[in-house]
Protein backbone atom coordinates (compact mmCIF):
# COMPACT_ATOMS: atom_id res chain seq x y z
CA UNK A 1 0.00 0.00 0.00
CA UNK A 2 2.82 2.31 1.09
CA UNK A 3 4.83 1.40 -2.39
CA UNK A 4 1.50 2.12 -4.38
CA UNK A 5 1.45 5.86 -2.57
CA UNK A 6 4.79 6.64 -3.22
CA UNK A 7 4.08 6.01 -6.95
CA UNK A 8 1.24 7.99 -7.37
CA UNK A 9 3.04 10.80 -4.96
CA UNK A 10 6.12 10.64 -7.40
CA UNK A 11 4.36 10.59 -10.91
CA UNK A 12 2.24 13.63 -9.55
CA UNK A 13 5.29 15.60 -8.75
CA UNK A 14 6.64 14.29 -11.97
CA UNK A 15 3.90 15.50 -13.72
CA UNK A 16 3.88 19.09 -12.00
CA UNK A 17 7.40 19.35 -12.55
CA UNK A 18 7.31 18.23 -16.48
CA UNK A 19 4.17 20.67 -16.55
CA UNK A 20 5.98 23.78 -15.23
CA UNK A 21 9.22 23.48 -16.99
CA UNK A 22 6.53 23.26 -20.15
CA UNK A 23 5.49 26.33 -19.19
CA UNK A 24 8.68 27.75 -18.81
CA UNK A 25 10.10 26.91 -21.93
CA UNK A 26 6.83 26.88 -24.00
CA UNK A 27 6.85 29.53 -27.41
CA UNK A 28 5.18 32.63 -26.01
CA UNK A 29 5.30 35.06 -29.03
CA UNK A 30 3.20 35.93 -31.92
CA UNK A 31 4.89 38.90 -32.80
CA UNK A 32 7.56 39.83 -30.82
CA UNK A 33 8.52 40.92 -27.14
CA UNK A 34 7.06 37.76 -25.89
CA UNK A 35 4.03 39.30 -27.07
CA UNK A 36 1.20 36.81 -27.85
CA UNK A 37 -2.46 37.56 -29.26
CA UNK A 38 -3.16 33.75 -28.93
CA UNK A 39 -2.73 34.26 -25.21
CA UNK A 40 -4.31 37.26 -24.72
CA UNK A 41 -7.46 35.36 -26.50
CA UNK A 42 -7.23 32.61 -24.07
CA UNK A 43 -7.07 35.21 -21.32
CA UNK A 44 -10.16 36.70 -22.35
CA UNK A 45 -13.39 35.52 -21.17
CA UNK A 46 -16.02 33.95 -23.55
CA UNK A 47 -17.94 35.89 -25.90
CA UNK A 48 -16.75 39.37 -24.93
CA UNK A 49 -15.47 40.07 -28.52
CA UNK A 50 -17.45 42.25 -31.31
CA UNK A 51 -15.07 42.36 -33.86
CA UNK A 52 -12.13 40.82 -34.47
CA UNK A 53 -9.44 42.00 -36.76
CA UNK A 54 -7.06 39.32 -38.54
CA UNK A 55 -3.94 38.99 -40.31
CA UNK A 56 0.05 40.42 -40.30
CA UNK A 57 2.06 43.11 -38.40
CA UNK A 58 0.33 44.98 -41.06
CA UNK A 59 -2.77 44.56 -38.98
CA UNK A 60 -1.59 45.03 -35.13
CA UNK A 61 0.11 47.87 -36.21
CA UNK A 62 -2.62 49.32 -37.64
CA UNK A 63 -5.73 48.71 -35.68
CA UNK A 64 -5.89 50.19 -31.98
CA UNK A 65 -8.84 48.92 -30.15
CA UNK A 66 -8.17 51.27 -27.21
CA UNK A 67 -9.41 53.81 -30.01
CA UNK A 68 -12.28 51.74 -30.57
CA UNK A 69 -12.93 51.62 -26.96
CA UNK A 70 -12.66 54.79 -25.93
CA UNK A 71 -14.20 56.29 -28.54
CA UNK A 72 -17.00 53.92 -29.73
CA UNK A 73 -17.39 51.12 -26.60
CA UNK A 74 -16.71 48.50 -29.22
CA UNK A 75 -15.02 45.49 -27.96
CA UNK A 76 -12.41 44.85 -30.40
CA UNK A 77 -9.37 42.80 -30.73
CA UNK A 78 -6.56 42.19 -32.74
CA UNK A 79 -5.75 38.05 -33.59
CA UNK A 80 -2.59 38.75 -35.56
CA UNK A 81 0.89 37.18 -35.54
CA UNK A 82 4.17 38.26 -37.93
CA UNK A 83 3.94 37.13 -41.59
CA UNK A 84 0.99 35.79 -40.47
CA UNK A 85 0.40 32.40 -43.77
CA UNK A 86 -3.14 32.28 -44.57
CA UNK A 87 -3.29 29.20 -43.12
CA UNK A 88 -2.57 30.51 -39.61
CA UNK A 89 -4.77 33.15 -40.80
CA UNK A 90 -7.91 30.56 -40.87
CA UNK A 91 -6.72 28.31 -38.39
CA UNK A 92 -6.36 31.26 -35.70
CA UNK A 93 -10.40 32.16 -36.55
CA UNK A 94 -11.30 28.57 -35.86
CA UNK A 95 -9.31 28.97 -32.51
CA UNK A 96 -11.20 31.98 -31.91
CA UNK A 97 -14.30 30.85 -32.22
CA UNK A 98 -13.95 27.82 -30.24
CA UNK A 99 -14.77 30.77 -27.37
CA UNK A 100 -16.00 34.02 -29.09
CA UNK A 101 -19.05 35.06 -31.42
CA UNK A 102 -17.93 38.04 -32.46
CA UNK A 103 -20.56 40.27 -34.98
CA UNK A 104 -17.72 41.78 -37.40
CA UNK A 105 -14.71 39.88 -38.79
CA UNK A 106 -11.82 41.41 -40.47
CA UNK A 107 -9.26 39.61 -42.68
CA UNK A 108 -7.07 41.52 -44.27
CA UNK A 109 -5.85 40.32 -47.79
CA UNK A 110 -2.57 41.40 -47.49
CA UNK A 111 -1.32 37.51 -47.06
CA UNK A 112 -2.43 37.21 -50.88
CA UNK A 113 0.53 38.50 -51.26
CA UNK A 114 2.91 36.59 -49.58
CA UNK A 115 3.96 33.35 -48.31
CA UNK A 116 4.75 31.25 -45.03
CA UNK A 117 8.58 30.55 -45.26
CA UNK A 118 10.69 31.53 -42.41
CA UNK A 119 10.61 29.24 -39.20
CA UNK A 120 10.06 31.84 -36.82
CA UNK A 121 6.91 32.83 -38.33
CA UNK A 122 5.74 29.14 -38.62
CA UNK A 123 6.60 28.97 -34.84
CA UNK A 124 4.47 31.83 -33.72
CA UNK A 125 1.60 30.61 -35.76
CA UNK A 126 1.73 26.52 -34.43
CA UNK A 127 3.40 26.92 -31.42
CA UNK A 128 1.95 29.21 -29.69
CA UNK A 129 -1.40 27.95 -29.62
CA UNK A 130 -2.73 25.58 -27.17
CA UNK A 131 -2.66 21.81 -28.62
CA UNK A 132 -6.03 20.69 -30.23
CA UNK A 133 -7.36 19.05 -33.23
CA UNK A 134 -6.97 22.09 -34.91
CA UNK A 135 -3.54 22.70 -34.18
CA UNK A 136 -2.44 20.07 -35.58
CA UNK A 137 -4.69 20.53 -38.35
CA UNK A 138 -2.54 23.53 -39.04
CA UNK A 139 0.94 21.91 -38.65
CA UNK A 140 0.00 19.73 -41.26
CA UNK A 141 -0.55 22.13 -43.58
CA UNK A 142 2.16 24.47 -43.04
CA UNK A 143 4.59 22.12 -42.45
CA UNK A 144 6.12 19.67 -45.45
CA UNK A 145 8.07 17.18 -43.60
CA UNK A 146 6.76 14.47 -41.50
CA UNK A 147 9.51 14.01 -38.91
CA UNK A 148 9.18 18.10 -38.38
CA UNK A 149 5.45 18.27 -38.45
CA UNK A 150 5.64 15.42 -35.61
CA UNK A 151 8.19 17.99 -34.06
CA UNK A 152 6.14 20.72 -34.04
CA UNK A 153 2.94 18.71 -32.32
CA UNK A 154 4.98 16.95 -29.68
CA UNK A 155 6.61 20.42 -28.90
CA UNK A 156 9.22 19.42 -26.58
CA UNK A 157 11.71 18.76 -29.62
CA UNK A 158 11.83 22.23 -30.38
CA UNK A 159 11.39 23.89 -26.98
CA UNK A 160 13.75 22.23 -25.23
CA UNK A 161 16.47 24.30 -26.72
CA UNK A 162 15.11 27.24 -25.40
CA UNK A 163 16.77 27.16 -22.01
CA UNK A 164 19.79 29.43 -23.47
CA UNK A 165 17.67 32.48 -23.86
CA UNK A 166 15.37 32.16 -20.88
CA UNK A 167 14.26 35.62 -19.62
CA UNK A 168 11.79 36.66 -17.05
CA UNK A 169 9.32 36.68 -19.24
CA UNK A 170 9.24 33.16 -19.16
CA UNK A 171 8.40 32.70 -15.52
CA UNK A 172 5.92 35.48 -15.17
CA UNK A 173 3.32 36.02 -17.24
CA UNK A 174 3.54 39.81 -18.44
CA UNK A 175 0.44 42.02 -18.01
CA UNK A 176 0.35 43.30 -21.77
CA UNK A 177 -0.70 39.21 -22.67
CA UNK A 178 -3.53 39.43 -20.01
CA UNK A 179 -4.92 43.18 -20.65
CA UNK A 180 -4.08 43.62 -24.52
CA UNK A 181 -6.32 43.81 -26.95
CA UNK A 182 -3.70 42.07 -29.82
CA UNK A 183 -2.41 45.33 -30.87
CA UNK A 184 1.26 46.74 -30.88
CA UNK A 185 2.26 50.35 -30.04
CA UNK A 186 5.05 51.88 -32.69
CA UNK A 187 6.13 55.32 -31.45
CA UNK A 188 8.60 56.46 -34.92
CA UNK A 189 8.20 58.50 -37.06
CA UNK A 190 9.73 57.29 -41.17
CA UNK A 191 7.83 58.75 -44.27
CA UNK A 192 6.70 56.67 -46.25
CA UNK A 193 5.20 56.55 -49.85
CA UNK A 194 1.79 57.37 -51.11
CA UNK A 195 -0.03 55.33 -53.44
CA UNK A 196 -0.03 56.98 -57.48
CA UNK A 197 -2.77 57.73 -59.78
CA UNK A 198 -1.40 54.44 -61.92
CA UNK A 199 -2.52 51.95 -58.95
CA UNK A 200 -6.23 53.29 -58.99
CA UNK A 201 -7.02 51.51 -61.69
CA UNK A 202 -9.03 48.38 -60.65
CA UNK A 203 -9.63 47.02 -63.87
CA UNK A 204 -5.74 45.34 -64.02
CA UNK A 205 -6.35 41.59 -61.83
CA UNK A 206 -4.00 38.73 -60.74
CA UNK A 207 -4.56 35.00 -61.69
CA UNK A 208 -4.38 33.91 -57.68
CA UNK A 209 -4.84 30.70 -58.56
CA UNK A 210 -6.97 27.82 -57.26
CA UNK A 211 -5.32 27.44 -53.79
CA UNK A 212 -5.61 31.44 -52.80
CA UNK A 213 -9.23 31.54 -54.44
CA UNK A 214 -10.05 28.42 -52.35
CA UNK A 215 -8.46 30.22 -49.33
CA UNK A 216 -11.30 33.16 -49.69
CA UNK A 217 -14.39 31.13 -50.29
CA UNK A 218 -13.28 29.27 -47.28
CA UNK A 219 -13.62 32.59 -45.09
CA UNK A 220 -16.72 33.58 -46.50
CA UNK A 221 -17.89 29.67 -45.80
CA UNK A 222 -16.38 30.24 -42.17
CA UNK A 223 -18.29 33.30 -41.71
CA UNK A 224 -21.78 32.09 -42.86
CA UNK A 225 -20.94 28.80 -40.17
CA UNK A 226 -20.21 31.13 -37.47
CA UNK A 227 -22.82 33.94 -37.97
CA UNK A 228 -20.54 36.79 -38.32
CA UNK A 229 -20.25 39.54 -41.33
CA UNK A 230 -16.94 39.61 -43.46
CA UNK A 231 -15.03 42.48 -44.05
CA UNK A 232 -11.76 42.68 -45.78
CA UNK A 233 -8.90 45.13 -45.55
CA UNK A 234 -5.93 46.36 -47.05
CA UNK A 235 -4.05 48.08 -44.11
CA UNK A 236 -2.03 51.73 -45.71
CA UNK A 237 1.73 51.04 -46.87
CA UNK A 238 3.60 51.70 -49.75
CA UNK A 239 2.66 49.77 -52.52
CA UNK A 240 5.24 51.61 -55.13
CA UNK A 241 7.66 49.07 -53.89
CA UNK A 242 4.78 46.15 -54.33
CA UNK A 243 3.13 47.04 -57.61
CA UNK A 244 2.45 43.71 -58.19
CA UNK A 245 0.43 43.38 -54.81
CA UNK A 246 -2.09 46.32 -56.00
CA UNK A 247 -3.69 43.46 -59.25
CA UNK A 248 -3.87 41.12 -56.42
CA UNK A 249 -6.13 43.50 -54.55
CA UNK A 250 -8.39 43.82 -57.44
CA UNK A 251 -9.22 40.13 -57.84
CA UNK A 252 -9.65 39.97 -54.25
CA UNK A 253 -12.10 43.36 -54.50
CA UNK A 254 -13.86 41.66 -57.49
CA UNK A 255 -14.80 38.29 -55.27
CA UNK A 256 -15.40 40.41 -52.54
CA UNK A 257 -18.24 41.93 -54.72
CA UNK A 258 -19.16 38.96 -55.81
CA UNK A 259 -20.13 37.88 -52.57
CA UNK A 260 -21.34 40.64 -51.33
CA UNK A 261 -18.65 41.65 -48.78
CA UNK A 262 -17.30 44.95 -47.53
CA UNK A 263 -13.64 45.99 -49.42
CA UNK A 264 -11.63 48.34 -47.23
CA UNK A 265 -8.30 49.53 -48.72
CA UNK A 266 -6.77 52.45 -46.68
CA UNK A 267 -4.36 52.84 -49.12
CA UNK A 268 -7.31 54.28 -51.50
CA UNK A 269 -9.07 55.57 -48.70
CA UNK A 270 -6.12 56.83 -46.72
CA UNK A 271 -7.40 60.79 -48.08
CA UNK A 272 -10.72 60.77 -46.31
CA UNK A 273 -8.51 58.89 -43.32
CA UNK A 274 -6.51 61.65 -42.98
CA UNK A 275 -3.18 59.61 -43.23
CA UNK A 276 0.07 61.60 -43.64
CA UNK A 277 2.46 59.65 -45.18
CA UNK A 278 5.54 61.84 -43.80
CA UNK A 279 4.23 61.49 -39.64
CA UNK A 280 1.77 58.24 -39.51
CA UNK A 281 4.23 55.72 -40.17
CA UNK A 282 6.94 54.13 -37.89
CA UNK A 283 8.89 52.58 -41.11
CA UNK A 284 7.55 52.16 -44.93
CA UNK A 285 4.98 49.43 -44.38
CA UNK A 286 3.71 49.86 -40.99
CA UNK A 287 1.76 52.41 -39.07
CA UNK A 288 3.02 53.99 -35.88
CA UNK A 289 0.42 54.91 -33.02
CA UNK A 290 -0.59 58.26 -34.86
CA UNK A 291 -1.87 56.83 -37.51
CA UNK A 292 -3.04 53.59 -35.96
CA UNK A 293 -5.33 56.21 -33.96
CA UNK A 294 -6.96 57.17 -37.53
CA UNK A 295 -7.47 54.33 -38.79
CA UNK A 296 -8.80 52.67 -35.81
CA UNK A 297 -11.52 55.68 -35.27
CA UNK A 298 -12.08 55.65 -38.93
CA UNK A 299 -13.50 52.00 -38.50
CA UNK A 300 -15.19 52.80 -35.56
CA UNK A 301 -17.43 55.09 -37.28
CA UNK A 302 -18.01 52.94 -39.91
CA UNK A 303 -18.61 49.46 -37.71
CA UNK A 304 -20.82 52.06 -35.85
CA UNK A 305 -22.62 53.24 -38.94
CA UNK A 306 -23.35 49.20 -40.73
CA UNK A 307 -23.29 46.84 -37.86
CA UNK A 308 -25.56 47.32 -34.50
CA UNK A 309 -22.95 46.96 -31.59
CA UNK A 310 -23.50 47.75 -28.14
CA UNK A 311 -21.59 50.10 -26.13
CA UNK A 312 -19.88 48.23 -23.57
CA UNK A 313 -18.31 51.29 -21.65
CA UNK A 314 -19.16 50.63 -17.66
CA UNK A 315 -19.97 47.21 -18.04
CA UNK A 316 -17.60 45.15 -15.46
CA UNK A 317 -17.53 41.89 -17.60
CA UNK A 318 -14.96 44.29 -20.48
CA UNK A 319 -12.49 45.33 -18.00
CA UNK A 320 -9.73 44.16 -20.21
CA UNK A 321 -10.33 46.81 -22.33
CA UNK A 322 -10.29 49.35 -19.86
CA UNK A 323 -7.14 47.80 -18.53
CA UNK A 324 -5.77 48.37 -22.00
CA UNK A 325 -7.16 51.88 -22.53
CA UNK A 326 -5.45 52.68 -19.19
CA UNK A 327 -1.87 51.50 -20.65
CA UNK A 328 -2.60 53.19 -23.82
CA UNK A 329 -3.32 56.63 -22.62
CA UNK A 330 -0.24 56.31 -20.51
CA UNK A 331 2.00 55.33 -22.79
CA UNK A 332 0.44 57.94 -24.85
CA UNK A 333 1.39 60.94 -22.51
CA UNK A 334 4.96 59.91 -22.05
CA UNK A 335 5.47 59.52 -25.76
CA UNK A 336 3.45 62.88 -26.50
CA UNK A 337 5.23 65.36 -23.85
Amino acid sequence: MKKWIRGLAFAVILALLIGRTYQILSWKDTYGDYRSSIQQLYHTGNDLMDVVFVGTSHVFDAVNPAVLWEEYGISGFVLGSSAQGREITYHYLIEMCKTQSPKVVCVDVYGLTIELTANADIYRGTLAMRLSLNSIQLTQEVVENKTEQLQHILRWPIIHTRYREIAKQDFVEIEYNVFGRGYSLQWGRTSSEPMSEELLDDTVQADLGEEKMEWLQSLVDLSEQEGFELIFTVMPYDLENDESAWEIYNTAKAFAKENDIAFLDFNVLADEVGIDYEQDFCDDTHLNAWGAQKVSSYLGAILKEHVELEDHRGDDAYYLWDLDLEYYLSELVKNES
